[in-house]
């Protein structure tokens, strides 16, 4: 697991946004989709409940397909690459997800009483910490940036990866076959138009009785169950050190939002709680074709 570094050991200011100066740090092996999304609800759930806050990486034990709260299950069928993969569905909205060659967070948090946290506000600064993070690696500032204006059919496409929101982390550099007649002639070598510049990091929330959890994806690569997009492997030409990208990640987090990390796994009662809501829950017919 990567460990913080030592410029987290002096406490920090206390975050205007959070009621919480210390925070887990998770580092977990590859998980089935049900228990991934159990484990982050079992993590809302401590922060509702202790006030605990939690910073997690994962990633999936198989080529996943998560939908989000508001997608009904037959609109999985209509994206044929994904069709022989494992199914689950968030507790957040937002579009679907092929999890396969990506790195996952989930945040989960008490709010500051007096926090007036907009939807973009957490949003943008774990977006802004992953570009720094993937700069240190040489994806730098140039390809990637927090785009500010969503295209205006940001909301419709099945895929998350194919819309669009505030803030959202895309790459600039253009892809093979990239450019299309009718591009603007005054763009930069190798840069492509707003419309098409590939998302690479997109993020949802849930908040419930005075906490958050919020939980997004970054594509390190293309997968062969989402063709269409493409990741850092492609938009940068660079494989990135995962290990390491966890590291400066939540390094500049923890700097960002004033929080002290501790590194810890989940307690006997949470895993048997995460347990407990992946079989009854999230790995459930109920649930999965609630719509």
């Amino acid at each position: 697991m990567p460990t913080p570094t030592a410029s987290h050991e002096s406490k920090p200011a206390a975050s205007p946004l959070l009621a919480a100066t210390e925070c887990r740090y998770l580092v977990d092996p590859p998980l089935a989709g049900e228990r991934n999304m159990a484990v982050d609800e079992t993590l809302l759930d401590a922060a509702i409940a202790q006030g605990t806050a939690t910073l997690r990486f994962y990633q999936w034990r198989e080529p996943t397909l998560s939908l989000g709260y508001f997608q009904t299950y037959d609109e999985r069928h209509e994206h044929l690459a994904s069709r022989d993969c494992a199914v689950v569905r968030r507790t957040t909205g937002g579009g679907a997800i092929v999890h396969d060659r990506e790195l996952t967070y989930s945040f989960a948090a008490p709010l500051a009483n007096q926090s007036r946290l907009n939807h973009s506000d957490l949003v943008s600064i774990f977006h802004y910490a992953a570009s720094e993070a993937l700069a240190l690696q040489g994806a730098s500032a140039g390809p990637l940036c927090c785009d500010e204006t969503p295209a205006a059919e940001a909301n419709a496409a099945f895929l998350c990866f194919q819309r669009r929101e505030r803030g959202d982390v895309v790459s600039r550099t253009a892809t093979p076959g990239d450019h299309a007649p009718g591009d603007p002639p005054s763009l930069p070598d190798g840069e492509v138009p707003p419309h098409r510049q590939p998302k690479l990091l997109g993020s949802a929330q849930r908040r419930r009785q005075g906490a958050i959890l919020q939980h997004g994806s970054l594509l390190l690569a293309q997968s062969a169950a989402a063709p269409e997009l493409p990741g850092l492997r492609e938009t940068s030409g660079r494989e990135i050190d995962v290990p390491r990208l966890i590291e400066d990640w939540s390094r500049i987090l923890a700097a960002r939002l004033g929080l002290r990390l501790v590194a810890a796994t989940l307690g006997d009662d949470e895993m048997a709680t995460a347990e407990q809501l992946a079989t009854t829950k999230f790995a459930s017919s109920a649930w999965l074709r609630r719509r």
